[in-house]
């Protein structure tokens, strides 16, 4: 027993303690920098995962190399990999910027193979690498605790970190891109903090920010133009029945617009049936205005196109529009589209809606997809041959 004992502490216990200190560093690490505003049981689940994942590649390289420091060393760089793995991942990139995602992965994982073959054949004894390994990352341990040790002392915190307040969260997550995947972050942490950000009665946050993002939209495209725009925010039809989210007025025009933003809600079977009876109604008795409905999740790029184009549109014609720019008439039955001529869809200064298109290098595919969603009649060949209808649904 004294033997295993000896052996365990002389050989062993410097490679597991390696181990230890590098799935340890980043706990203490971020608690560190945040204890003030955390405790310090936070930091547990992490090390179990962090210590799980290294358990994993010990035990697998352990199997091969049938020695605990060689396993051990091997562990603490790929745990120093997958801790890091940004980092890494950035660094690839800086020097193959052409290599995608996935085959990054590939080439870590080839690297680490080679490596692990490199010490299966040379069996070197790791015991020292691993002692500067737990040397280095105890020591940033134990400077980690030190910073952390007046926070918890005085309870006081540096209001220089990283940490924003809850309210400017509400709002970044509010006002950020793709803010309907942010929904139920935003009411968690409303519940927990019993923050809100301040919102007009009867409008979603989404609504309200979305509202100031076309304000400042129509204003940019009324200086360019000298077009004037106003908007009325919450106007109501059919007595009180129906209630618009935004009606947008050209002056001098015959038509009005007006804009309905939709958020996830609107895709419940129930919601849908309303929409629709509320459509009819607007498509029979309010003849002059033009109804447009935004999902959330197509804000941004609508904005985009609004600005780009100088008029409301539903987003379907501003992907139509991108099919008239990519053709070019053939006879007043047909358009046609060429790999030449669809470059000029993807071209910001010859489409104001080139923001919807993300795929340069398989143009053809990518307006072929389009025109299957917005039910345009076309063939392929070589190229796409668009059929005309007279009246065109979008102007085609």
């Amino acid at each position: 027993m004294k033997r295993v004992l000896r052996h365990f502490l002389h050989y062993d216990l410097i490679p597991l303690l390696s181990m230890l200190a590098v799935c340890a560093f980043p706990c203490v690490f971020l608690y560190a920098r945040n204890a003030s505003e955390v405790p310090a049981n936070s930091m547990i689940p992490f090390l179990v995962v962090f210590s799980l994942n290294a358990l994993l590649f010990f035990g697998l390289s352990a199997v091969f190399l049938r020695n605990v420091s060689r396993a051990a060393f091997f562990s603490d760089l790929a745990m120093l990999v997958v801790i890091n793995f940004t980092m890494v991942s950035q660094a690839i990139k800086g020097k193959l910027p052409w290599l995608r995602d996935r085959y990054q992965l590939l080439l870590i994982g080839l690297i680490l193979l080679l490596i692990l073959i490199l010490m299966l054949k040379k069996k070197p004894n790791m015991t020292a690498g691993c002692g500067i390994i737990a040397l280095t990352f105890g020591a940033l341990c134990v400077i980690s605790g030190i910073i952390a040790a007046p926070k918890l002392i005085s309870g006081e915190w540096d209001h220089r970190t990283d940490w924003i307040s809850v309210f400017d969260a509400l709002a970044l997550l509010a006002c950020s891109p793709d803010s309907y995947q942010n929904d139920d972050l935003i009411k968690e942490i409303e519940h927990e903090t019993k923050v809100e950000l301040p919102v007009k009665p009867g409008r979603s946050k989404h609504e309200a920010v979305f509202g100031e993002r076309l304000n400042k939209t129509l204003k940019r495209i009324s200086e360019t133009s000298g077009r004037q725009f106003s908007v009325i925010t919450q106007k109501h039809f059919n007595g009180r029945k129906y209630r618009v989210d935004f009606v947008v007025t050209l002056e001098g025009a015959p038509k009005q617009y007006v804009i309905e933003f939709d958020e996830a809600f609107h895709a419940e079977k129930r919601q849908r049936e309303r929409d629709l009876e509320r459509d009819r109604w607007f498509r029979k008795h309010e003849k002059t205005l033009d109804l447009i409905r935004v999902e959330h999740k197509h804000q941004d790029n609508w904005l985009k196109c609004l600005e780009g184009i100088g008029e409301p549109r539903p987003i379907e014609h501003y992907y139509a529009h991108c099919i008239r720019v990519a053709s070019e008439i053939r006879s007043k039955t047909e358009r046609v589209i060429t790999g030449e001529s669809s470059k000029a869809a993807y071209d910001p200064a010859k489409n104001g809606c080139s923001c919807l298109l993300k795929h340069d290098k398989r143009r053809l595919k990518e307006l072929s997809a389009i025109m299957v969603d917005l039910n345009i009649p076309f063939r392929a060949t070589d190229r796409l041959f668009v059929t005309r209808r007279s009246p065109s649904k979008y102007g085609l």
